[in-house]
């Protein structure tokens, strides 16, 4: 989906954050390749063969005050 609206997307990323063009489609780019990695990933291991010792877990726990500073040059591939 994200490849299908690749030039509104980068446009609109473009306007949003005030970079170039040709940025705004480098940080697209690199969005779509990590989720089709990660998607290609899950879909590896859920053909696997045999037993297998993955678990995976969800927690609610509430931990505190949490700080974050993220880069904003490229938003979109650490939203990714």
């Amino acid at each position: 989906m994200l490849e299908s609206r690749r030039q509104a997307l980068a446009e609109l990323s473009s306007r949003n954050n005030g970079k170039a063009l040709p940025e705004a489609y480098q940080d697209l780019d690199d969005v779509i390749a990590c989720y089709r990695y990660y998607a290609e990933a899950a879909v590896a291991l859920g053909h696997r063969q045999g037993p297998t010792d993955l678990k995976a877990l969800r927690y609610w726990d509430s931990i505190g005050v949490v700080g974050l500073i993220t880069p904003w040059n490229f938003p979109l591939v650490s939203s990714a």
